[in-house]
C-alpha cells in the first residue's frame, strides 16, 4: 500500500505494486493539492515506473518527503527521478535506499543536486555506488549548499572515493551527517577523512562504522578529534581498535571538548588493555554525555577502569554495556 500523509495527518491508501500504483500516484496529486509526504517502498517500481512518478512529482509544490526505498531503481530510472530535484522546488527529503542505483545515476543525481536548493536529507544507503559513484556525489557536494544529511553506507566505496568524499568535506560548509558504514574505508581512506575533519566545521555526525580500520586509521582519526571543533557524534562500531590506537584515542577523549556521544559497539580489540586506554580518556573529559560499549567485549580490567572513571566524571549520562560477557568479579 502506498501512503500519502496530508498536512492535516488524513491518510490515504492504495492497493497495488509497480504501473498500477505509479499512476494512481499521478491522479492523487493532481486531486489532493496538499500532500506533504509519498511513501513508495517496497513497491516493485522499476524504470517504467519512474517514467511516471516523475512527472507526477514534478506538478506538485507541496510534497516535501519521498520514500523510494527497496525497489528496482536503476540507473535509467534514477536519472528520472534527477529530474524531480531539478525541476521540485519543495522536495526536502529523498530516500533511495536499497535499489540499483550506480556510477550513471549517481552522475545524473550529482547534476541536479548542483542547482538544487531545497533538499536537505539524501539516502543512497545499499545501492551499488563505488569510487567513481563516491566521486559523483563529492563533485555535488562541492556546490550544493542545502543538503545537512548523506547516507552512503553499504555500498563498495573504496580508498579512493572516501578520498573524493573527504576533499568535498574540506569545501562544504553545510552537511551535518555523514553515513559511510558498511564500506571499505581502511587506514589510507581514514587519513584523508581524519585531514577533513580538521579543516570542516559543519559536520556534527559521522558515522564510519563496519569498515576496515586497523591501528593506524583509528589512530588518525582520534588525532582529528582535538582539532575539530563541531562533531558532536562519532560511530566507529565494528572496526578494528589496536593499543596505539586507543591510546591516541583516548588522549583525544582527555582533550576534545565537543564530542558528546562515542559509539564503539562490536569493536574488535586485540588485548583488554585497549578499553581500559579509551576509559581512561574520560577521566577529565567534559564533553561526552553518551557512550555506547554493547558487544565490545568488557572485561574485568576494563569494568574496574570504569568504575573508577565514572567516580571522577562528571559529565557521561548515558552508558551502555549490553551484550558483554561480564563475570561475577566485573
Amino acid at each position: 500500500m502506498i501512503r500519502l500523509y496530508q498536512e492535516l495527518d488524513r491518510t490515504i491508501l492504495l492497493d497495488g505494486n509497480g504501473i498500477h500504483v505509479a499512476k494512481q500516484l499521478t491522479v492523487l496529486l493532481e486531486e489532493r493539492k496538499n500532500i506533504v509526504l509519498v511513501d513508495l517502498s517496497y513497491r516493485g517500481l522499476d524504470y517504467v515506473c519512474c517514467v511516471e512518478i516523475a512527472e507526477a512529482l514534478r506538478k506538485s509544490n507541496t510534497l516535501a518527503n519521498v520514500d523510494l526505498s527497496n525497489n528496482f531503481i536503476d540507473d535509467a530510472g534514477a536519472e528520472k527521478i534527477a529530474t524531480i530535484l531539478i525541476e521540485n522546488k519543495s522536495l526536502t527529503t529523498l530516500n533511495l535506499y536499497k535499489n540499483f542505483i550506480g556510477n550513471e545515476g549517481t552522475a545524473k543525481i550529482s547534476v541536479a543536486l548542483k542547482d538544487n536548493k531545497f533538499l536537505t536529507v539524501l539516502n543512497l544507503a545499499e545501492n551499488l555506488l563505488d569510487d567513481i559513484g563516491a566521486g559523483n556525489i563529492a563533485n555535488a557536494l562541492k556546490e550544493n549548499k542545502t543538503l545537512t544529511t548523506i547516507d552512503l553506507s553499504k555500498n563498495n566505496i573504496h580508498t579512493s572515493g572516501i578520498e573524493s568524499i573527504a576533499n568535498a568535506l574540506k569545501k562544504n560548509q553545510t552537511l551535518q551527517i555523514l553515513h559511510l558504514g558498511g564500506n571499505a574505508l581502511d587506514d589510507d581512506g581514514s587519513f584523508h577523512i581524519a585531514q577533513a575533519l580538521k579543516l570542516n566545521t559543519s559536520l556534527t555526525t559521522l558515522d564510519i562504522s563496519f569498515n576496515a580500520l586497523n591501528w593506524r586509521g583509528s589512530a588518525t582519526i582520534a588525532d582529528a578529534l582535538k582539532e575539530n571543533e563541531t562533531l558532536l557524534n562519532l560511530v566507529l562500531d565494528g572496526n578494528f581498535i589496536s593499543g596505539t590506537g586507543s591510546e591516541r584515542l583516548g588522549v583525544a577523549l582527555n582533550e576534545n571538548k565537543t564530542l558528546t556521544s562515542l559509539f564503539l559497539r562490536d569493536i574488535r580489540t586485540n588485548d583488554d588493555l585497549v578499553l581500559v586506554n579509551i576509559i581512561n580518556g574520560l577521566k577529565q573529559n567534559e564533553g561526552l554525555t553518551s557512550l555506547n560499549l554493547e558487544g565490545a567485549g568488557l572485561s574485568s580490567r576494563s569494568l574496574t577502569s570504569l568504575a573508577d572513571v565514572l567516580k571522577e566524571n562528571k559529565t557521561l549520562v548515558t552508558l551502555s554495556v549490553r551484550r558483554n560477557e561480564i563475570d561475577y568479579n566485573g
